[in-house]
């Protein structure tokens, strides 16, 4: 009866331990799912660099994720690239490789491979002229932002007003000195950012050039896709007439290899079509679209709904700077000053754009206000700084 006992023990210790090692396999599992792959390890931790800087104001974080995002793309064109060039290496360094038995001719592997290998490594080097272009581009979202980084510390003072008037109009029964306070508080803020305040204005000045350079960076992304795809096209169709030329049968490598001059006449005529090609000799010109011609098309947001559900998505910029800007809220209120300081910033935005090539429109000018003499209150001395070039790259 006792060896039943202990046999039960046994079956149920196990049983109790199986439970337990399943459920930690099921927990580790659980948290190994929620780790990103090797490859997208950097693309999450350029993103959460954004989110999680607190010295990055929320008002730009949307700009600054949209800045690195495109980073992101011009690294991976950049490694496309790298790999394409090394890829083609291997495919030459096999066909070059020696034949196992004498007999056998392999002279017609090494022609082709070395043309196969020569079409992949010209891939490569469109890929790396896209990045390039891409990287233009992507300049001109920077612009974008470093301009509205100009603007964050007048807008946090903003924040800031409103704050402390919600906190001292929160009090049920205020006394004279309160009102007092929300009276000039009201003043204030409508003296900072009312409707004919000079940060007024700059918001509208930013909005409008965000209009105008991100409609000239797609235009230059666009510009450099076609080409690349064209271009694409190009080489794939060379490659298509060079594999279906090629004689694989099983005759191959029994008779003398004719056939070097087909091979190099490919060669020759992607590389004249890939030199003399222009947007004016594109294959694919722009469509002539007619507006209402194919109904209703419903938005990107609404059609991948659930795709886009799916892709990771970084934390709200205004909940994950709230404790800094808490602490910030805390600190005392300093004396206004004129708005000569958003003036000198917009122009120190216009010095920063007229460093980069390419086109660069003008900044829009920021009115002084109906009297020229609107006062913007200053920011705290020790408030981090948002205009740092090393952060904002």
């Amino acid at each position: 009866m006792s060896s039943d006992n202990t046999a039960a023990q046994g079956q149920a210790h196990a049983s109790s331990g199986g439970g337990f090692f399943s459920k930690l396999r099921g927990q580790a599992e659980a948290a190994l799912s929620k780790v990103p792959a090797y490859n997208e390890v950097q693309h999450v931790l350029r993103q959460q660099a954004v989110t999680a800087d607190p010295r990055i104001s929320p008002h730009i974080q949307k700009i600054q994720l949209l800045v690195k995002g495109a980073k992101g793309v011009i690294i991976d064109e950049e490694a496309l690239a790298r790999e394409s060039k090394s890829f083609s290496k291997n495919i030459l360094d096999l066909g070059r490789q020696e034949s196992p038995v004498a007999s056998a001719d392999v002279a017609d592997l090494q022609d082709n491979m070395d043309r196969l290998a020569f079409l992949v490594y010209t891939t490569g080097e469109l890929h790396a002229e896209y990045a390039k272009k891409l990287e233009a581009s992507q300049t001109m979202l920077k612009d974008v932002r470093n301009h509205e980084n100009s603007l964050t510390q007048h807008r946090a003072r903003k924040t800031q007003i409103e704050k402390e008037l919600a906190k001292l109009s929160a009090d049920t029964k205020p006394n004279n000195h309160t009102q007092s306070k929300i009276a000039d508080l009201r003043d204030d803020l409508e003296e900072h950012a009312g409707p004919n305040s000079p940060l007024a204005a700059a918001e509208i000045a930013a909005l409008t050039l965000r209009r105008q350079k991100i409609s000239q960076a797609f235009n230059a992304q666009f510009d450099a896709l076609a080409e690349l795809g064209e271009k694409l096209a190009i080489i794939a169709s060379h490659g298509k007439v060079l594999v279906e030329g090629w004689d694989v049968s099983e005759k191959a490598g029994k008779t003398d290899y004719i056939d070097g001059a087909r091979t190099a006449a490919v060669r020759s005529s992607v590389e004249t079509a890939l030199n003399t090609w222009s947007p004016a000799k594109a294959y694919i010109q722009k469509p002539n679209i007619k507006t209402g011609s194919t109904g209703h098309a419903p938005s990107f947001h609404d059609s991948h709904a659930s795709q886009l559900a799916s892709i990771p998505a970084e934390t709200d910029p205004f909940a994950d700077h709230a404790q800094a800007m808490d602490s910030y809220y805390q600190q005392p209120m300093t004396p206004p000053v004129t708005s000569t300081g958003l003036q000198k910033a917009h122009s120190d935005y216009g010095s920063i754009a007229s460093g980069h090539t390419g086109h660069v429109a003008a900044p829009v000018p920021i009115p002084s206000g109906s009297g020229g003499s609107s006062a913007l209150p200053a920011t705290p001395p020790d408030l981090p700084s948002y205009n740092n070039s090393t952060l904002l790259q």
